[in-house]
């Protein structure tokens, strides 16, 4: 007869399974939809002839985190890596019979395939020629139309407070710099990004997803605006305009596949507060001319600064998960976090 103990045990394992079972259910449908914000590398690998080369082996390495993602060529020659995540990657291609070839800064974008295509030299497998990638700025791998907006547009342009929502920085407002937006902008009296048009869509027409997730919601669409990371928390992202991708065809408009950062091998963070106050606003001149002459407080009240105080701020930080003397994460597990908080007083 089964002792207590094991029977415990029993329904400690059967618990554990039904759990990873759910897990996996809600995790793995995610993760196939999520591919709309990855990249691809792919191409053609061929001798100095013009020859395709079947069998080559391609090895793809991300740059920031050491992650290596690996494919053959196939009987003619193509190859492709998808699902890959968005950075900077070092490609290295080798068969037997010829000299490895070693393509350095191939930079892989939201939603894009960058074209590669590799001219291997006879010689031995040993001997490495390291070139610079040279992407083509046209993309021929896909159908799709539509701008990147990079982390470094994100990180370096500026931002009003108090946008749409009257609250922190969008990130929606980056969407006009990309042709075919319209829409009042920043603008908090007319609707501001709620309100943007994409290639002639809709009012709340346009489709927003977070990490391949869409993030519309019942009531009125897509409000961004009121949900999204903070600015810093996110990376480069893609406004699709025309002939969007059938996974992602469900809308009147445009498509926005906005990233989030993510962890690498070296740590970062930063700590900002963007603010606004009345001590560094001017007045102005006709109300300096009527303080100049009133002396009653209650008078001089009204020619004074109105109060506008505002503040955004918040932390970032990022790098490989590392536990001394148990575990080392460097090239295989990382964190990111990112904070923000907004406060508003005016009168």
């Amino acid at each position: 007869m089964p002792s207590k103990k094991n029977h415990i045990v029993s329904i400690c394992a059967l618990a554990i399974h039904f759990g990873m079972l759910i897990l996996a259910i809600a995790v793995f449908p995610v993760a196939a939809f999520g591919q709309s914000n990855q990249g691809s590398i792919a191409g053609n690998v061929a001798d100095e002839s013009g020859a395709m080369i079947p069998n080559a082996k391609i090895i793809a390495t991300e740059v920031a985190t050491g992650t290596e993602y690996q494919t053959v060529s196939t009987s003619a020659g193509a190859y492709r890596l998808p699902n890959l995540k968005i950075g900077t990657y070092n490609v290295s291609v080798s068969s037997t019979g010829f000299k490895t070839a070693s393509l350095t800064d191939v930079v892989v974008q939201v939603g894009t395939t960058s074209a590669i295509d590799v001219k291997l030299q006879t010689g031995a497998v040993s001997e490495t020629v390291t070139v610079v990638a040279d992407v083509p700025t046209i993309q021929t791998e896909s159908s799709d139309v539509g701008t990147v907006v990079t982390t470094k547009q994100v990180l370096e342009l500026p931002l009003a407070l108090g946008s749409v929502v009257q609250a922190m920085r969008s990130p929606e407002a980056f969407v006009f710099l990309t042709p075919g937006a319209v829409g009042p902008g920043t603008s908090s009296g007319s609707g501001g990004t709620f309100e943007s048009k994409i290639t002639g869509g809709q009012n709340y027409g346009t489709e927003v997803l977070l990490d391949g997730v869409d993030t519309s919601r019942s009531e009125n669409g897509s409000s961004f605006d009121e949900t999204a990371p903070g600015v810093d928390s996110l990376g480069e992202f893609k406004v699709f305009r025309s002939t969007v991708p059938a996974e992602m065809g469900r809308t009147t408009g445009g498509v926005e596949s906005f990233n989030t950062k993510s962890g690498t091998n070296s740590y970062h963070g930063v700590v900002y507060d963007i603010f606004r106050n009345e001590a560094l606003d001017a007045n102005t001149w006709f109300n300096n001319l009527r303080l100049s002459q009133t002396t009653t407080p209650a008078a001089r009240g009204n020619f004074q600064r109105p109060l506008d105080r505002q503040n955004d701020y918040g932390l970032t930080m990022g790098g490989p998960v590392v536990i001394p003397k148990l575990y080392n994460g460097k090239n295989k597990t990382f964190f990111f976090f990112g904070w923000e908080q907004y406060r508003r007083n005016q009168g």
